[in-house]
């Protein structure tokens, strides 16, 4: 739409989005079934792109990740988008989450040891 709207000349509004890195961190995910295990793509304080086993959950469904290494975070996303190509899905990080500062943490450890932008 955006494309769209830009070529006809008309006034397009970018949505800022916070900055994201290319990292692949192990995770375990719950959603709505048994617990698995996945991988991230791509990371930013906002949300999470994941290499994703298994059939994809549906957008709007909730799902548990749980992160286990250095540091110990927990955080709940929803989905947003989907690559069934690719066996991928997007989320958005559900706001008020425990897990939310150590995940800003590691968002800006990952920034500081150089990870490449997305």
């Amino acid at each position: 739409r955006m494309l769209l709207a830009a070529a006809k000349g008309e006034a397009v509004t970018y949505r800022d989005r916070p900055p994201r890195f290319l990292v692949k961190l192990p995770v375990l995910i719950s959603a709505g079934g048994p617990a698995t295990y996945a991988s991230t793509v791509t990371i930013s304080t906002g949300g999470c792109s994941l290499r994703w086993s298994g059939t994809l959950p549906r957008l709007g469904d909730s799902v548990a990740l749980s992160f286990r290494g250095t540091r110990s975070v927990e955080m709940l996303g929803v989905v947003r988008w989907r690559k069934p190509a690719g066996s991928t899905v997007g989320l958005a990080f559900v706001e008020r989450t425990r897990g939310a500062d150590a995940w800003r943490t590691l968002v800006e450890e990952v920034k500081r040891s150089g990870a490449p932008g997305a």
